[in-house]
């Protein structure tokens, strides 16, 4: 019987790969995308990958308001998950950073990449600088 992946599942898998990909981003861009996010009033970047991953894209572009520095933000992300045998496209990724529905499409696939290589794909991960 095939285990049904809850929201929390999803997001518990989804969040220990976020926060080791997001704490390998150069000190210097989380603390200028810290700063801008909360300057803007929102919550702090950490915060959307971690809990509200579908949020995350729309909040990136609000804050750098230009496509191609949030593309710089993804294609790092793809990167270190492609590393991990994740094949994911950045709009395939754009659309699960941006939609709730999308998310929750593209979660349980880049979960099983993401237990299926355990903490040496988590090492693997690209840095941003």
């Amino acid at each position: 019987m095939t285990e049904m992946l809850t929201l929390e599942r999803l997001l518990s898998s989804w969040r220990n790969f976020a926060v080791q990909w997001y704490g390998k981003v150069d000190f210097s861009v989380r603390t200028l995308l810290h700063v801008w996010f909360v300057r803007r009033g929102l919550r702090t970047p950490d915060y959307y990958l971690a809990e509200e991953p579908w949020n995350f894209y729309r909040h990136l572009m609000e804050v750098l308001g230009d496509p191609f520095k949030a593309r710089l933000v993804v294609g790092s992300l793809v990167g270190a998950l492609a590393r991990m045998g994740c094949r994911l496209s950045p709009d395939e990724l754009v659309g699960a950073l941006s939609d709730f529905n999308d998310w929750k499409r593209v979660a349980p696939s880049l979960i099983r990449c993401a237990s299926a290589s355990g903490e040496s794909g988590f090492a693997a991960a690209s840095t941003l600088t």
